[in-house]
């Protein structure tokens, strides 16, 4: 870890320092991705300690209106509770290719017109964080094959 990393915070807990995240993650559940996942949260793009938050869909589904108010309501309250504890300053929100949330949630539409789904609810993902965390630096990526095999992160 770097000392002068503008995302970490030491804090005195029970009168121990520990490291407080200052970086909300905020990605899909997908099974999918963990290595492609773990190469972006280190840095240049994840410095320090970061608080993950997974969930199907990643971040669009939580502004989705295919999920049900309560659960939207509830994992909402999760993210002003990780807030409360946390006060990020930074947020990274991610989408992905192939996201079996989305096709599940959009039957019959084409691979375009799911993309085109994902990206305004990433959107609308960016502006409700903005209520809840003000003045948070927030990055948006899509995932999505490269030609060499691997995920590439490509920002939005």
């Amino acid at each position: 870890m770097i000392q002068t990393d503008p995302y970490v915070t030491k804090v005195l807990w029970n009168g121990k320092k520990e490291l407080v995240a200052r970086t909300l993650v905020v990605d899909c559940s997908d099974g999918r991705l963990p290595d492609a996942r773990a190469a972006l949260l280190t840095p240049p793009f994840a410095e320090g300690r970061h608080c993950p938050l997974l969930v199907p869909g990643g971040p669009g589904a939580l502004v989705s209106p295919v999920l049900s108010s309560t659960i939207e309501e509830w994992m909402w309250g999760w993210i002003k509770m990780l807030h409360g504890a946390n006060q990020f300053q930074r947020v990274i929100a991610v989408a992905h290719h192939d996201c079996k949330y989305y096709g599940h949630a959009h039957p019959g539409k084409t691979p375009g017109e799911v993309y085109a789904a994902q990206i305004r609810e990433l959107i609308g993902f960016v502006t409700k964080v903005l209520e809840i965390i003000p003045g948070a630096k927030v990055e948006t990526f899509y995932a999505e094959p490269a030609a060499c095999g691997h995920t590439q992160y490509r920002r939005i």
